[in-house]
C-alpha cells in the first residue's frame, strides 16, 4: 500500500521552504555580517534540502523512516532536517564516513545510539541521505557491486569494527553481494582495518569493505574500501567507484529480505566463508586468518634476538580505545615474551558506546586530549606509581590503523614537558625510521651509491625530520599529498621504476612498509594500508633497543636531534575549533569562510612578498604562499578548493605554516614547522624552549588572522 507521506509533504512544501530559509538566515546572520552573500547561499542550500527530502519520501524505503521525517518537520526541528538532508553522504579518498545520529545534544545523541544498538534498523530516529543508515550503506554497497561487475571482479572480504551497528551493516553488505552471486568472506568478530587489508591480499580477493569510521567520534560509522592491492583505490579507481555510487538508482528495499542477518541457508552456501578473529563456532567454510596475520607481523621484526632478550624487562601499558586492537596486540606482545603488560581493563573490550569519551570527542591517536583520557584511566586502575614505571603507554584507534604512545620524559626536560609526554607522529616516525634504517643497513650491506633504489614516502605536512634521516642514510624521501591514497599512488609509481619502499609515513599517526613485490629484495612487502599493529610491534622492538642501551625512546630521539646531519626541527599541530568539530550545516558555513580567508591571506602574502611591507605571520615575513588542490572536493566547496591546504613559507624553505580542511573530520587544521638553526649555539633543551615559543606564536597568530577575516571581509 503506497504511503501518503509525499502527498502530505507537497501540501506543506512552500511553508517548509519559508521556515527553513528564515531559520537558516537568522542563525547565519548571528555569526556573519555579509547579508547578501548569506541570502544567496541559503537559497541554494534550501533548494538542495527540499530536493533530497522529495527524493527520500518518494523512494522505496520503509514507511517508518518517512514517518520520522514528517514528525521532525511538524516539530519544526529545522536544524535536524537540514543536517540530515542538505547533501548525500560523499565518497572521499577511500571511504565514506558520516554520523548515524544528527542530534547535537550529548544526551539525545547517546539515546539515539542506544536505540540503534537495541532496535537496529527499527530504531525510531531521524535518518536522511546525509547520515549513515541501512539506506545509505545499501546504496554504497550497490555502487561498489556495480563497479565490480563492470570490471569482472568476483570476490569480496567484509569486516567490521566495534561501533554501533557495524556488525549489522556488514551482514547487510554481505547479503547484497551474496544475492548477486559474489564469493563473500565475512569476519565472524570485530576486525581491524589492517587485518582486513591483509586478508584481501592473502586470499587474493578482488575487494574489501570494512564497516568503520576509524578515529571519528562515537556518533559516526562508515564504509571503507580496500582494493586488490591491499590499499585504497588509486585515483582512476576512486573516480570510477565514486561515479557508480553517485549514479546508483534508488534502492528497491522491498527486494531486500531479512537483511539484518546472514540467513541460515546462506551459511551453507559455497559462496560464503567465515574469517576467524577468535576461535570459531561455525563449521561452514571457516578460515583462521587471525593466526596468519599475527605470523605476518612477527615476520617483519628485524632483530628477534634483541626483542626476545629485552622485551621481558619492558613495562608496557595499552588501550585499544574500546576498539579492535587488544586481541591481536596482546597475542603479538605475548609472542615477544612481554611479561609486564598492563592493559587498561575498561578500555580493551570492544564497546560501541566508547564510554570513556564524550559524543563529540575524537578518538584519534594524534589528539592530545585522547592521550590525557588514557593517562587518567591508567592511573585509576594501576595508580601513579605504576605509571611512573612504564617504558611506554600504547594506544590504537578503534579500527587499529593508527598508533599513539605516551613516554616518560627525561628528568632534564620535565620542567618543559612534565613527567610524561604524548609523542607526536612526527617525533615517533623520526626515531622509528632512524632505528629501522640503522638496522637495515647493518644487516644488508649496500654501498652509499647503491642505496638510491630505496625510498620512503611521506605527506608534505609530515616533518622534514624524516627527510633529514633519509639523507643521512643516503636513501630517497618522496613527498606526496595528504591522505594515504596519495602516498600509495606515489609508492606504486616508484615500484614501476624498480625502487623499494622502506616506509609510508603520515602525520596523522599512519604507517606501513610497502617494499616492492615485483622485485627481489630483502624488504618484505606488507600491506598498502595504515597499520597501527605493525607500528606497535616495531616500536616495541625499538624500546627493546633503548633498554639494551640503558636509555629511553625520548633520550634516543634527543641524540638524533643533536646529530648535525639531522638537526632539530619542531612541528606543531592545532585545529579550529580547538575542541570538537564543525558539527552542523551552520558550523560548516564557518569552516568554508575560514578556508576562503586562508586563500585571501595567501593572495595578500604573494602580492606583498617583494614589497617593503611584506605580509607577516607571528612576526615572520612570508616569502610566498602556495595553494594545493587535487580537485577532489570542488563539487562540495568551489573550483580549485585547496583540499590539500595552503602553505605560507616563512624565512626559509624549511619554515612554514600550512592551513587545510581535514578530509576525515570537519575541522580546519594548522601545521607549523620550524627548524632551529644548527648554527644556534644553544643546547638542545634551550632550542626546544625557543622552538616551542616560535611555533606557538606562529600558530596563534594565523588562527587569529583566519578568524578575524570572517567579519572583516
Amino acid at each position: 500500500m503506497p504511503s501518503n507521506f509525499i502527498s502530505e509533504y507537497y501540501v506543506m512544501k512552500d511553508e517548509i521552504r519559508i521556515k527553513i530559509l528564515q531559520f537558516l538566515e537568522k542563525k547565519l546572520l548571528e555569526k556573519f555580517d555579509r547579508k547578501n552573500e548569506i541570502v544567496k547561499a541559503t537559497q541554494n542550500i534550501v533548494d538542495k534540502i527540499l530536493k533530497n527530502l522529495e527524493s527520500w519520501l518518494e523512494s522505496d524505503i520503509p514507511n517508518e523512516l518517512k514517518a520520522n521525517v514528517m514528525r521532525t518537520i511538524k516539530k519544526e526541528q529545522w536544524l535536524e532536517i537540514m543536517d540530515a538532508f542538505y547533501q548525500d553522504v560523499s565518497f572521499g579518498t577511500s571511504s565514506c564516513r558520516e554520523k548515524m545520529t544528527i542530534s547535537l545534544s550529548e544526551k539525545n545523541a547517546m539515546n539515539d545510539l542506544k536505540l540503534l544498538q537495541k532496535n537496529k534498523f527499527d530504531a525510531d530516529i531521524l535518518y536522511g541521505p546525509n547520515t549513515i543508515n541501512q539506506i545509505t550503506i545499501a546504496r554504497l554497497a550497490y555502487g561498489l557491486l556495480k563497479y565490480m561487475k563492470n570490471n569482472n571482479l568476483k570476490k569480496i572480504v567484509v569486516g567490521f569494527d566495534s561501533r554501533v551497528l557495524s556488525s549489522v551493516f556488514a551482514k547487510l553488505v554481505a547479503n547484497i553481494f551474496l544475492n548477486e552471486g559474489f564469493i563473500v568472506y565475512l569476519f565472524n568478530q570485530e576486525s581491524s582495518t589492517p587485518e582486513l587489508a591483509f586478508t584481501v591480499k592473502k586470499l587474493n580477493a578482488d575487494m574489501g569493505v570494512e564497516i568503520t569510521a576509524s578515529h571519528n567520534d562515537k556518533r559516526f560509522n562508515g564504509f571503507k574500501i580496500v582494493t586488490k592491492s591491499s590499499g585504497p583505490p588509486n585515483v582512476k579507481e576512486r573516480k570510477e567507484i565514486s561515479k557508480t555510487i553517485i549514479d546508483q538508482k534508488p534502492i528497491m528495499f522491498s527486494k531486500l529480505k531479512n537483511f539484518q542477518e546472514v540467513k541460515d541457508s546462506e551459511k551453507k552456501s559455497k559462496k560464503l566463508f567465515f574469517l576467524d578473529t577468535k576461535k570459531s563456532k561455525s563449521k561452514f567454510h571457516s578460515i583462521n586468518i587471525h593466526k596468519k596475520y599475527v605470523s605476518e607481523i612477527l615476520s617483519l621484526i628485524s632483530k628477534k634476538r634483541l626483542i626476545n632478550k629485552y622485551a621481558p624487562e619492558l613495562k608496557i601499558g595499552y588501550s585499544s580505545i574500546h576498539g579492535t586492537g587488544y586481541s591481536i596486540i596482546s597475542n603479538i606482545f605475548k609472542e615477544f615474551g612481554l611479561k609486564k603488560f598492563k592493559p587498561i581493563s575498561n578500555m580493551i573490550k570492544p564497546d560501541p558506546f566508547f564510554l570513556c569519551f564524550e559524543c563529540k570527542q575524537s578518538l584519534e591517536p594524534s589528539n592530545e586530549k585522547v592521550s590525557k583520557i588514557i593517562l587518567d584511566e591508567f592511573r585509576k586502575e594501576y595508580g601513579n606509581k605504576e605509571l611512573l614505571n612504564l617504558d611506554a603507554l600504547f594506544f590504537t584507534d578503534p579500527d587499529s590503523d593508527r598508533l599513539g604512545i605516551i613516554c616518560p620524559v627525561p628528568k632534564s626536560e620535565q620542567n618543559l614537558y612534565g613527567k610524561y609526554k604524548f609523542v607526536t607522529a612526527n617525533e615517533l616516525w623520526t626515531v622509528l625510521l632512524w632505528y629501522y634504517l640503522k638496522n637495515f643497513f647493518e644487516k644488508n650491506e649496500f654501498k652509499r651509491n647503491d642505496r638510491k633504489i630505496f625510498f620512503i614516502t611521506k605527506s608534505f605536512i609530515t616533518s622534514d625530520s624524516l627527510q633529514a634521516v633519509c639523507k643521512k642514510f643516503s636513501i630517497q624521501c618522496k613527498e606526496g599529498g595528504v591522505g594515504f591514497t596519495e602516498l600509495v599512488t606515489l609508492v606504486q609509481s616508484n615500484w614501476k621504476k624498480g625502487k623499494i619502499n622502506l616506509g609510508i609515513f603520515e602525520e596523522s599517526n599512519g604507517f606501513t612498509i610497502a617494499g616492492n613485490p615485483h622485485v627481489k629484495s630483502p624488504v618484505k612487502s606488507h600491506i598498502l594500508e595504515k597499520d597501527g599493529i605493525l607500528a606497535a610491534a616495531m616500536i616495541l622492538e625499538l624500546l627493546a633497543y633503548c633498554k639494551s642501551k640503558d636509555s629511553t625512546l625520548l633520550e634516543v630521539l634527543n641524540q638524533i636531534y643533536e646529530d648535525p646531519e639531522i638537526g632539530y626541527i619542531i612541528n606543531l599541530r592545532m585545529q579550529i575549533p580547538k575542541f570538537g568539530s564543525f558539527d552542523s550545516i551552520i558550523d560548516d558555513f564557518q569552516k568554508k569562510q575560514i578556508m576562503m580567508n586562508a586563500e585571501h591571506m595567501a593572495e595578500m602574502a604573494n602580492k606583498q612578498a617583494t614589497t617593503n611591507n611584506p605580509y607577516k605571520i607571528g612576526g615572520h615575513r612570508v616569502l610566498r604562499a602556495e595553494k594545493y588542490s587535487s580537485g577532489r572536493y570542488d563539487d562540495k566547496y568551489w573550483k580549485n578548493f585547496s583540499d590539500d591546504g595552503i602553505r605560507f613559507f616563512l624565512d626559509s624553505k624549511t619554515n612554514h605554516v600550512t592551513v587545510r580542511s581535514s578530509g576525515t573530520e570537519s575541522k580546519v587544521r594548522i601545521f607549523v614547522q620550524y627548524k632551529v638553526s644548527s648554527q644556534n649555539k644553544k643546547n638542545l633543551y634551550e632550542k626546544k624552549i625557543l622552538g616551542n615559543q616560535l611555533v606557538e606564536n606562529i600558530a596563534s597568530d594565523i588562527e587569529k588572522k583566519l578568524k578575524e577575516f570572517i567579519r572583516a571581509n
